[in-house]
């Protein structure tokens, strides 16, 4: 009897082990569900914002997931301090749109910023725990606006009428903020800003780092280009089409890219060669955020979908 017990887990095992992504339980099936934001706090905690359902939690590695806040907001951007800060871009709903911070695990958020307006696109914190926040530009309003104290005090130091979409910092302290076809760096904390145009009208949807320093890019229809020098200048590792929404690079420096209709690719090789994972997301292809633990799973934001995790621990350390 045991060996036909073992025999018939070790077929189970195959069958599970043969689709890299399982559908987790999470709300879905509405706009509102979608999931913008994906952040991992532990080796089984993570954090999930929504379009307009709030924030939720998972403490079991995404195999539940409980509501923290019950509002209709935006949670936009979701990231955490080297002291376990949490700060969170959230728009919308009865509470009024901002920066936010949490200092503690009972899921109390302080608001520590007020924007001009609700085009609040993007929220970076540097190893230093400076937070950077980017605006699209409105009304003669946007930029770049830079804490570095927890959100007490901030001042802007990007006064270019410019759309900012996403902000990076590399190890060697350049900051780097990818706009509507142009890369713009600096190496003083915004006093002075460099420009790298690709001579091209797309939107840049996310900006981020290797282990080794090279920065990678993502655009929404033109592909994706890498940088071996900090930004000054960019090459393309993989062409234009479809529409990239997000890129996460996990520990082993594989890359992961998110698309607005096309499911996932990854490289295991700094963008050589593309793969893609898709084998247990069925028709439900539109990515929105990709997020993971150190030493565990990987996690796929949907729209519409709900979340997807890994079936097995890929990010190794």
């Amino acid at each position: 009897m045991s060996k036909i017990i073992f025999y018939l887990s070790l077929i189970t095992t195959i069958s599970y082990s043969q689709n890299f992504w399982i559908k987790t339980p999470f709300q879905s099936g509405t706009q509102e569900s979608s999931v913008y934001s994906i952040l991992a706090l532990s080796n089984e905690t993570a954090l999930a914002g929504t379009f307009a359902f709030g924030l939720f939690k998972s403490t079991n590695s995404g195999n539940t997931w409980d509501r923290l806040i019950q509002e209709n907001l935006w949670v936009k951007k979701l990231v955490k301090d080297n002291s376990n800060k949490l700060y969170a871009i959230f728009v919308g709903g009865s509470i009024e749109s901002g920066v936010y911070k949490s200092t503690n695990d009972r899921n109390e958020w302080t608001k520590v910023f007020t924007p001009p307006h609700d085009g609040m696109s993007t929220l970076h914190i540097d190893i230093n725990n400076n937070l950077y926040l980017g605006f699209l530009f409105y009304s003669g309003e946007g930029g770049i606006y830079k804490s570095i104290n927890g959100g007490m005090n901030w001042h802007k130091i990007f006064n270019l009428p410019q759309n900012i979409y996403t902000i990076t910092k590399t190890p060697s302290g350049r900051l780097i903020a990818g706009s509507y076809g142009k890369v713009f760096f600096s190496d003083d904390e915004g006093l002075q800003w460099n420009e790298y145009s690709f001579n091209l009208n797309f939107q840049i949807s996310e900006i981020t780092m290797d282990n080794f320093g090279d920065v990678y890019l993502a655009t929404e229809g033109y592909g994706v280009y890498k940088s071996t020098n900090n930004g000054v200048t960019w090459s393309s590792v993989r062409g234009a089409k479809p529409e990239y929404s997000c890129i996460y690079i996990d520990n082993n420096n594989h890359i992961y890219l998110g698309t607005r209709g096309y499911w996932i690719y990854r490289s295991t090789d700094k963008g050589i060669n593309w793969s893609l994972i898709n084998s247990g997301m069925g028709q439900d292809n539109f990515v929105l955020s990709i997020g993971g633990f150190r030493g565990g799973y990987i996690f796929a934001g949907m729209d519409y979908a709900g979340i997807y995790r890994s079936a097995n621990v890929v990010n190794v350390e």
